[in-house]
């Protein structure tokens, strides 16, 4: 069974790491023996799960050190491996990781984009180009999870295989029950329930939401992510559940899941509140990959007023709910089971 080592920054509740953690599980690689190389010291919520489903994790940086540090990464490749691949899930630097990993000798060397990321100062800008230019000498494999994401790290002319982040969507094939959800969150009948999931972060524009329960008292909001807007998100009519890993009892409680973000790479939760059979409001921001049942989705133009945004909750909260919708999502990449053979593919086509 060849090696494959993930680099990622941490183990914990992010659609990266929770896709990595579900191939794990589901065995979707049978020819890859998954192992993580992670930057922080302290263990992640996800870590317990990765050393049960027999994967390895590795560390590199620490308090007071210097993450990523390529000489490091290097010995690291040489005296823990041979690896048959590195595949890099931290964007840019994505070009220092690879390049370890080429002088280090490993074969495969994969850059995954999973996100738009703007470079707003010069250094900033710098450091981009000199990180592409190290991507395109190092990397023998490019993946991104959208066009867009594909895109902002690797440019126009630089071609990349669209393989999304997955997740096991057979758990939607298990309707919870929908009343006692709503009881469990403590939402009442009346209420007109709006769920969101995404760091509490400004990209993810959660903000929004809290506007729209302001001019709405019916509106309860409930989002599911931690983040550094935790205290501006703080509102009676807001519910901050913190990290969830299993997002069907607040799926099944909502009549509509809002997106309202600034900027996606791809945009797993939408994929997930699709599956589960909830009618979606979403941004023009969001990659049009991740919309996988059309019925279910209304864009609604991050310009518009709110009245419009208002106007759009109303409406999916009338729709009907599609239990089927499960059934559909596993027919696309979003499937764990799918991705691992998409990714097998590929690693096998860049060898």
């Amino acid at each position: 069974m060849k090696r494959l080592l993930h680099v990622i920054r941490a183990l914990e509740p992010g659609g990266i790491e929770l896709w990595l953690v579900d191939l794990l599980r589901a065995q979707a690689m049978p020819g890859w023996r998954m192992e993580f190389l992670v930057e922080t010291a302290e263990p992640g919520v996800l870590e317990p799960a990765v050393i049960r489903h027999g994967g390895t994790i590795h560390r590199w940086g620490g308090p007071g050190s210097l993450p990523f540090s390529a000489n490091f990464l290097r010995r690291l490749l040489k005296e823990r491996g041979p690896f048959a691949a590195v595949h890099s899930h931290v964007h840019a630097f994505s070009g220092v990781v690879l390049s370890a990993a080429r002088q280090a000798g490993v074969p495969l060397r994969v850059a995954h984009s999973h996100c738009q990321q703007l470079e707003r100062t010069p250094w900033r800008r710098l450091y981009r180009a000199t990180m592409q230019r190290l991507i395109d000498a190092s990397a023998t494999l490019r993946l991104a999870v959208s066009s867009a994401a594909a895109v902002n790290l690797f440019g126009d002319a630089q071609p990349a295989s669209i393989i999304p982040a997955a997740r096991d969507l057979r758990v939607y094939g298990h309707a919870l029950d929908r009343e006692a959800s709503r009881a469990a969150l403590g939402c009442a009948k009346s209420d007109l329930v709006v769920a969101n999931v995404g760091r509490l972060a400004a990209e993810k524009n959660q903000p929004l939401l809290l506007a729209l329960a302001e001019r709405n008292p019916r509106l309860r909001v409930l989002i599911a992510g931690e983040g550094p807007l935790r205290s501006v998100l703080r509102h009676p009519q807001v519910q901050l559940l913190g990290d969830v890993r299993d997002l069907r009892p607040l799926l099944a409680a909502a009549d509509c899941f809002a997106f309202p973000s600034l900027s996606e790479g791809l945009g797993l939760a939408l994929v997930e509140a699709q599956a589960a059979g909830v009618p979606c409001v979403i941004s023009d921001a969001i990659p049009p990959e991740a919309i996988i049942i059309p019925e279910l989705v209304e864009r609604v133009a991050l310009g518009d007023p709110l009245t419009a945004w208002l106007m759009a909750v109303d409406r999916a909260a009338q729709r009907e709910r599609r239990p089927d919708s499960w059934r559909r999502a596993m027919e696309t990449p979003y499937h764990v089971q799918r991705s691992g053979e998409l990714l097998e593919a590929a690693y096998a086509s860049a060898c």
